[in-house]
C-alpha cells in the first residue's frame, strides 16, 4: 500500500489518510482516546447551547442598566437601598464580559473571536490595574475616571472595583480568552478559573443573606456588591456552557446515572439548605422559640428535605436501570443479528478508525476482530481508491446515501476482491461520531452477471440471424409469385445499400436498408394472380389494383418495433412515390419521400429496366442508365440520380443536376442525423396512410 498522509477537515468530522504503521502507532487498539474525545464532543445538547447566549444577554442587560443610573444618578439602578450599590467600573466590566461571552458562540477564528478576546483582555487589565491599586495603595485614577462617587456604605475607596470583583474580572476575562483559542487545550484551566469565581461569588450572597458580613469582602476594603456577586453567579453559568466537556453540560444532558443523581441533589444543596438557614435566623429574631428548639427544627426539615430527595432520586435511578437493561437486551439482540448475517458489518468512528468488527466481515475480508479494532479502514482500500474513498465518505458526513456501491477491497491475502457496499453516517444528539459499512461479496454476482451477458449476446446473435432469414423468406414469398422476377428483391437490396453508401449516409442506416429494401414488393402477396401474373399491360382498373401492394405492404410490417421492419414499411409504402408529386399511393413530393423510399424507386426502377417482364424484354444497361438521367429531377431524386450514375460510371449531362450540398435523410427536410440519433428520427416520422 502506497503511504499517504494528510487530512480532511469538514467542520463537522475529519477523515485522516495514512499508512497502516502510522495508524497503529498512533492508535494502539482499541482507540479508546479517540473514542472518548469523540464521544464528549459529541454530548453538547439544545439545553446548554441556549444557556450561554441567554446569560450573556442577561450581564449585559445589568450592566447597561447600572450605566443608566449612573448616568441619571438613579440609585435603585445601582443597587438595592442600603447595600453596596454596582459601580460603574463593574457595570463596564460585566458589558464587556457579557459581550465577549455573546459573541464566542462556539467559533475561536473571524472577527467574532478577535473582538471576543480583546472585550475579555480588557476585562483582564481592568482587573489586574485594580489590584495593582490595592497592593500598592497608589490611586492609578481608574476609580473615578467615568463617574465622581461619593463615599458610599461601607465603601472605603470609592468607585474602585472590590478586590473579589477585581480578581473574578482576571479570572473570567482570560477563560474567555482561552475559550476563543484552542478550547480542547484549555478547558480545565477554564474551569478552575470559573468555578473559583462562582465560589467567590456564592460566598458574598450567602453573606448578604445570612447578614455574615465577613463573607462579603474584607474588612476595611470594598465589600462586592449584591448586584455584581448576583450577575457574576450567572456570568459563570453561561461561561460553563460553551464548555461541551465541561461538568455543566453534561450535568443538563447526560443521561448517566451521576448526572441525574446531582440534578437532584444539587437543588437541594444549592438552594433549599442556604434557604432553611436563612429561615431558622430570621424567624428565630422574633423570639418565637429557643435557639435549640430552632436547630432542632432546621435539622427535622433539613432531613425531611433529604429523605424526599433520596427517594426521588432512587426513583429516577431505578428507571434509569430498567431502561438500560431494556437497552442492553435490545443491544444484545442487535449483536447477535450482527453476527448471525451473512453481510459484513463494520464501523469506524470520524478518523477512519475501526471500532466494531462482525463475524461476516472476518469471513470477507480475512481479517479477526481483534486483527482489525483500532486500525484504519483504509488497510481495506486499495491505493488507487484512497481519494475516492475519502469523497465518498464526505459525501455520506454532509448527508448523501451511498447505497450499493461497488468497489475493490484489500483482502487479508493482498488479492483485491469486489464488493459492494452501503455506508451510513451514525449520529449521537444531532453531531456525527462515526460511518456504519455494511458490505457483502459481488464475485458471484459478476461471475453470474457476465454469464448472462455472454448468453444474452448469444441470443441476440441467433436473433439477427433468424431476422435476417425471416426477412429474406418474407421477400421471396412475394416474389415466387411472379417467376419472372427471380432474385429481383436480392438485387434491389444489394444495390440500394450500395447506393446508399454512395450518397454518404451512416453505415447503420446503409446496412438497414440493404436488409430492407427486399421488402418493398412484399405487398404482392394480396395482389390477385390475374393481374400480377398477367403477360400483358395492366388495364387503368387493374393498375389502380396494382398500386394496392404499397399500402398492402405497409400494412403487414407495421406496429413492429424492430428498425429493420419499420424501415421496410416506409419502403413498401414510399418506393412508387415520383420526386415530382405525380407517384402513389400519396403523391409525395421531393424530400417530403423518405430518402430509402428515393432510393428503392430508383434502383427497383432500374432492375426491372435491365431485366425481362411480362409484357417487354429487358433493355441493356446503358439505355437503363439513360433512362434514368432523362428521368431525375421528375421520377427521381436528382441527387440520388446523379449518385447512382456516378456508381455506374455514367455522369450526368445537364448542370442543375449536380448534387446539392447535404442530402435530406427523413422527410419533411430533416438533414442527415448523426449514427446515433437517425433510427429514432426515422421511427418518429410517421407513415402516411393511404386514403
Amino acid at each position: 500500500m502506497e503511504p499517504s498522509s494528510g487530512a480532511i477537515n469538514d467542520g463537522s468530522f475529519t477523515l485522516v489518510s495514512e499508512t497502516t504503521q502510522d495508524v497503529t502507532a498512533r492508535h494502539p487498539r482499541p482507540s479508546l482516546r479517540v473514542r472518548r474525545f469523540t464521544v464528549l464532543s459529541a454530548v453538547a445538547d439544545a439545553r446548554a447551547s441556549n444557556v450561554a447566549p441567554a446569560t450573556a444577554s442577561l450581564v449585559v442587560a445589568v450592566g447597561l442598566v447600572v450605566l443608566v443610573g449612573w448616568t441619571f444618578n438613579v440609585p435603585v439602578l445601582k443597587g438595592l437601598a442600603g447595600l453596596i450599590g454596582m459601580k460603574a467600573n463593574d457595570a463596564v466590566g460585566f458589558v464587556a464580559l457579557g459581550v465577549s461571552l455573546l459573541l464566542t458562540g462556539g467559533t475561536t477564528s473571524g472577527w467574532r473571536g478577535r473582538t471576543a478576546r480583546v472585550l475579555a483582555a480588557f476585562t483582564v487589565v481592568l482587573g489586574a490595574l485594580t489590584i495593582v491599586e490595592y497592593l500598592s495603595g497608589h490611586n492609578l485614577g481608574l476609580d473615578q475616571l467615568l463617574f465622581r462617587d461619593a463615599r458610599g456604605v461601607a465603601t472605603v475607596d470609592p468607585g474602585r472595583l472590590a478586590p473579589q470583583t477585581a480578581v473574578i474580572f482576571v479570572l473570567l476575562g482570560v477563560a474567555l480568552i482561552l475559550l476563543n483559542t484552542v478550547k480542547t487545550a484549555t478547558s480545565r484551566v477554564v474551569r478552575v478559573f470559573t468555578g473559583t469565581s462562582f465560589v467567590i461569588a456564592v460566598f458574598a450572597v450567602i453573606g448578604y443573606a445570612y447578614g455574615a458580613t465577613g463573607l462579603v469582602g474584607i474588612p476595611s476594603l470594598s465589600p462586592i456588591a449584591l448586584y455584581s456577586a448576583i450577575t457574576i453567579l450567572v456570568l459563570c453559568v453561561g461561561i460553563a456552557a460553551v464548555d461541551p466537556t465541561g461538568v455543566f453540560v453534561q450535568l443538563l444532558t447526560s443521561d448517566v446515572s451521576g448526572s441525574a443523581a446531582a440534578r437532584t441533589l444539587l437543588p437541594l444543596s444549592v438552594v433549599v439548605f442556604p434557604l432553611l438557614g436563612w429561615l431558622e435566623i430570621h424567624v428565630g429574631r422574633h423570639d418565637l422559640y429557643s435557639a435549640a428548639t430552632g436547630t432542632a427544627l432546621l435539622v427535622l426539615l433539613s432531613t425531611v428535605v433529604l429523605v424526599l430527595g433520596v427517594l426521588s432520586l432512587t426513583k429516577r435511578l431505578t428507571r434509569l436501570d430498567l431502561q438500560r437493561r431494556t437497552g442492553a437486551a435490545r443491544e444484545l439482540g442487535l449483536a447477535a443479528l450482527v453476527e448471525a448475517t451473512s453481510d459484513a458489518i463494520l464501523s469506524s468512528d470520524t478518523d477512519g478508525i475501526i471500532t466494531s468488527w462482525n463475524r461476516a466481515a472476518e469471513r470477507l475480508y480475512g481479517y479477526t476482530e481483534q486483527e482489525m479494532l483500532g486500525h484504519s479502514v483504509t488497510e481495506l482500500t486499495p491505493a488507487t481508491e484512497l481519494a475516492e474513498h475519502r469523497q465518498m465518505l464526505k459525501a455520506v458526513a454532509q448527508g448523501e446515501s451511498r447505497n450499493d456501491v461497488e468497489l475493490q477491497s484489500v483482502h487479508r491475502n493482498g488479492s483485491l476482491i469486489d464488493v459492494s457496499v452501503t455506508i451510513s453516517k451514525i449520529m449521537s444528539d444531532n453531531s456525527l461520531v462515526g460511518f456504519c459499512g455494511v458490505a457483502h461479496s459481488n464475485t458471484e454476482r459478476l461471475r453470474a452477471r457476465d454469464e448472462l451477458e455472454e448468453r444474452v449476446l448469444e441470443r441476440t446473435r441467433d436473433l439477427v440471424t433468424s431476422r435476417a432469414e425471416t426477412l429474406q423468406m418474407l421477400a421471396q414469398a412475394a416474389e415466387h409469385r411472379d417467376d419472372d422476377t427471380a432474385r429481383h428483391t436480392e438485387r434491389v437490396g444489394k444495390s440500394a445499400a450500395r447506393l446508399a453508401h454512395q450518397l454518404g449516409l451512416p453505415a447503420d442506416l446503409v446496412e438497414l436498408i440493404g436488409q430492407a429494401a427486399p421488402l418493398h414488393d412484399v405487398g404482392k402477396i394480396g395482389i390477385p394472380d390475374r393481374i400480377l401474373l398477367k403477360p400483358g399491360r395492366l388495364t387503368a382498373e387493374e393498375f389502380e389494383t396494382m398500386k394496392q401492394h404499397t399500402t398492402l405492404g405497409a400494412s403487414l410490417l407495421a406496429r413492429s418495433g424492430a428498425a429493420v421492419l419499420k424501415l421496410g414499411e416506409q419502403i413498401a409504402l414510399t418506393h412508387h412515390e415520383r420526386w415530382d408529386g405525380n407517384g402513389y399511393p400519396n403523391q409525395l413530393a421531393g424530400d417530403v419521400i423518405p430518402i430509402a423510399g428515393r432510393i428503392v424507386a430508383l434502383v427497383d426502377s432500374f432492375d426491372a429496366m435491365t431485366n425481362d417482364r411480362p409484357y417487354r424484354k429487358a433493355s441493356s444497361t446503358e439505355e437503363a442508365l439513360t433512362e434514368i438521367s432523362r428521368c431525375s429531377g421528375k421520377q427521381f431524386d436528382p441527387q440520388v440520380a446523379t449518385a447512382f450514375l456516378q456508381m455506374h460510371h455514367h455522369a450526368a449531362s445537364n448542370d442543375d443536376r449536380q448534387p446539392r450540398s447535404s442530402i435530406r435523410l427523413l422527410a419533411g427536410g430533416t438533414a442527415a442525423p448523426q449514427r446515433s440519433s437517425w433510427a429514432k428520427g426515422l421511427v418518429a416520422n410517421p407513415v402516411v396512410s393511404a386514403p
